[in-house]
């Protein structure tokens, strides 16, 4: 069947129509037309659904808990404002190139993402070689840097969550890459082999993200001030007082400090990368961003907005033995008394 299958995608491809729906009578089969438009046969099983897929997007992405390790760098930026408007104004740009891959996954959907619209859309096939191999390339390497910097995070976050209950242990650099390589080996094997399982476990990790997120804002802004603990932040510490001693005009701090923003939303092409394990997938692609650059936002810009207040001590913070503040932040918060 599958070799018969492949035959008449093979057919209808080399037919030229235009019209693929009335070619084929049938939705799907027409959806894979357009997809493997290149001469690309469809080969992986479509067992993704609209909200296994936005989960991967959301998972992936990995909004909220990206911000969480890497605010000790942000945090230089302007102080809290700046970790704010940075990640409001950065948000902003890219929902512009959300958009703008959206409305190209929906016309031409294919798992090649970003290397192969770059290839298509100059034009000339001379210039399309040519952007498409340097896209091709920023992309690879894009995805093998965010691995390797949110299984770092991983890495560090467990090792000092043993640390903050464990007041006798010391935690070095090499437990932290030993929990970075076990991440990095678990998540390969779960996609290497047990890929059949990969839209449940997106769709669990959507759950995971949406119940660390609601966790951990009520904590973190009902415990301050409670029982001894230091009181929440100021409204005017939060939102005003920029503090940058760094040397650099106000202006090009700001800029710069996007970065740390961008690192935490920049993944909007995560989806398009299983258009060919999606039924519908011009319809389904964009459907997908947009739920993970809205969850995103929100779910970031809720945990940047609860943390920030629950910085009682600013000094204390870049004093702690935590390389991840936000483990300083919630210890203060939650922990002390």
């Amino acid at each position: 069947m599958a070799e018969i299958s492949s035959q008449k995608e093979k057919a209808d491809l080399s037919s030229g129509s235009h019209d693929v729906h009335q070619q084929t009578g049938s939705a799907d089969h027409a959806d894979r037309i357009l997809i493997n438009a290149s001469g690309h046969i469809q080969e992986l099983p479509r067992n993704f659904s609209l909200i296994s897929l936005a989960g991967v997007g959301v998972t992936v992405g990995n909004v909220w808990p990206a911000i969480g390790g890497s605010i000790l760098t942000a945090i230089f930026n302007g102080g809290p404002p700046g970790v704010l408007y940075e990640f409001i104004t950065v948000s902003v740009f890219y929902w512009c190139v959300a958009a703008s891959i959206a409305e190209l996954a929906s016309a031409i959907p294919t798992a090649a993402g970003v290397y192969h619209w770059a290839s298509v859309t100059p034009g000339s096939p001379r210039w399309g070689r040519l952007i498409g191999y340097f896209a091709g390339w920023w992309n690879y390497l894009a995805w093998v840097a965010g691995a390797a910097s949110m299984a770092s995070i991983l890495g560090n976050t467990i090792v000092q969550m043993y640390a903050l209950n464990h007041a006798e242990f010391s935690p070095q650099p090499w437990h932290v890459f030993v929990v970075y390589i076990a991440a990095t080996w678990i998540a390969c094997a779960a996609v290497c082999l047990a890929n059949r399982a990969m839209p449940y476990l997106n769709s669990l990790g959507i759950v995971l993200i949406l119940a660390g997120i609601l966790i951990t804002v009520t904590v973190v802004t009902t415990m301050p001030g409670r029982d001894g603990r230091p009181p929440h932040a100021s409204a005017q510490f939060v939102w005003a007082d920029w503090q940058a001693a760094v040397g650099y005009p106000d202006g090009f701090v700001f800029v710069a400090g996007m970065l740390n923003g961008a690192f935490s939303v920049g993944a909007v092409d995560v989806v398009t990368h299983l258009s060919e394990e999606i039924p519908q997938a011009s319809r389904n692609v964009p459907l997908a961003m947009l739920m993970q650059v809205a969850i995103g936002f929100a779910t970031g810009l809720a945990y940047l907005v609860a943390v920030m207040y629950a910085i009682n001590d600013y000094d204390a913070l870049f004093a702690a033995p935590y390389p991840i503040a936000a483990t300083s932040i919630l210890h203060h918060s939650w922990l002390n008394s």
